[in-house]
């Protein structure tokens, strides 16, 4: 049963155009993630690994009704980032990052809270469904869809 994140849940990253964002778009898609598209200021109106890359959160979920945002933005700009994508709607954010001020932790957190929405991070490798859908770096191949495959072990 997926809670969070599912195969139609519609993710964009934010921070799209930097090599982990290319990267992690690249890695999603082929897990089956839908991945919506990406956030730059410098760089709308272009395209990413095919993708589309909007000004911002809100251009991006009004145009593809995304619901998750992965965030991979350097740390001293990801307290505005979460905000950003909480104050436009999106409903799950994920912050891998590490090296965040506690007191940006807290901040993202009340942002989640005041908006309604759940933060995964920082400082975490994301979330999974597995089959179905994921937002983060964690290695596919780990995670099987079904019921626990674990036998008994006896010394």
């Amino acid at each position: 049963m997926s809670v969070l994140i599912d195969q139609t849940s519609r993710v964009i990253i934010q921070g799209l155009t930097g090599n982990v964002g290319r990267f992690s778009a690249r890695d999603l898609i082929a897990y089956g993630t839908r991945v919506a598209g990406g956030t730059s200021t410098s760089k709308a109106d272009t395209e990413v690994e095919g993708l589309p890359v909007f000004p911002s959160v809100r251009a991006a979920r009004e145009s593809t009704g995304a619901d998750v945002s992965l965030v991979y933005v350097p740390a001293a700009t990801a307290l505005d980032h979460v905000i950003e994508a909480f104050e436009a709607g999106v409903r799950l954010v994920v912050y891998p990052g590490d090296g965040l001020p506690v007191q940006d932790a807290i901040e993202m957190r009340a942002a989640a809270k005041a908006n309604g929405g759940v933060l995964i991070g920082p400082n975490t490798p994301g979330i999974i469904s597995p089959g179905k859908a994921k937002a983060g770096f964690m290695p596919s191949f780990c995670y099987t869809q079904g019921p626990p495959r674990t036998k008994p072990v006896s010394a």
